[in-house]
């Protein structure tokens, strides 16, 4: 290992060699300016003298390329081995233009898909008393248990956390699969939800569970609390939603069964006769509230 004064001589005997290079070369050597170089012999583009290390080192000239080319979906196209304009054919030519369709087509083509969903909702349905009679019968502690869940589910509702409360009542409903009440919060909450069609499902097992329901000691402040004007504003929405959907039986339904709860017998029997009306098979849920 060299001592710190080889090291130093080392160092000094470079320098000395270094600079009696440069004085035989002539003056101005290191700082000589050489055409296309730059004045201390290099340049960002091209060839440059590196003098440190006394060889030449190459510098090429910035290429400009739009960055969509080195990054995203056109970035990856060269590695798929796809063309460059692949998937750009609605940006580089117009669409085509399609023949003008006739309007009475256009009608018995609507009828048409709303005959097919219309007997395909039909199918999917299970008569209320076949799927009662498959239920199995729960104990006094499994009820128990789901009462509770449905106080749980009662405190969300009344904090407008529907979605939670919609949770704990489908996890009363686990519990206890043939007790009325967790599918009859369901049916309050998906209402609140926006959820029509299932709010009217859900409404019509807790009344097949139990028909004397709305006939009960139910209470809306029950679930709403003092929040008046949350029941105020489910009412509203729901009379707007009846008025703009007049062919639409779920908005009706639940509107009679809001306004059952809420004191008026009157217009909620006009509301259920509606929803009769439009669906019939929802005769037997509807008339428990005359």
């Amino acid at each position: 290992m060299t001592s710190f004064w080889q090291r130093s001589a080392l160092a000094l005997l470079a320098v000395v060699v270094v600079s009696s290079f440069a004085a035989a070369q002539g003056p101005g050597y290191l700082g000589r300016w050489r055409p296309g170089l730059g004045r201390w012999g290099y340049s960002p583009y091209g060839i440059y003298y590196n003098q440190s290390a006394q060889r030449a080192d190459y510098y090429l000239p910035p290429i400009y390329m739009p960055g969509e080319l080195a990054y995203g979906p056109q970035s990856v196209k060269p590695f798929l081995g796809v063309d460059r304009n692949f998937g750009l054919g609605p940006l580089l030519d117009p669409p085509p233009a399609f023949p003008a369709v006739n309007a009475a087509d256009v009608g018995a083509l609507k009828l048409l898909i709303a005959d097919q969903l219309a007997r395909r909702e039909g199918a999917k349905k299970e008569d209320l008393a076949a799927w009662k009679a498959k239920l199995p019968p729960s104990g006094l502690e499994s009820r128990q248990r789901a009462m509770q869940f449905v106080a749980f589910g009662d405190a969300r509702y009344q904090a407008q956390e529907f979605h939670s409360a919609v949770e704990r009542y489908k996890t009363a409903q686990s519990q206890a699969p043939d007790l009325a009440e967790p599918y009859l919060r369901q049916g309050f909450a998906r209402t609140a939800l926006g959820q029509l069609d299932n709010a009217v499902e859900a409404f019509r097992r807790g009344l097949t569970l139990d028909p004397e329901w709305p006939r009960g000691d139910f209470r809306l402040e029950t679930i709403y609390g003092k929040d008046r004007i949350a029941r105020e504003m489910h009412l509203e929405v729901l009379g707007r939603t009846a008025l703009e959907r007049s062919d639409d039986p779920a908005p009706h339904f639940l509107l009679g069964v809001l306004l059952h709860w809420e004191g008026h017998p009157a217009v909620a029997k006009r509301m259920l006769e509606k929803a009769i009306a439009l669906r019939p098979e929802w005769r037997a849920e509807a008339e428990r509230f005359k």
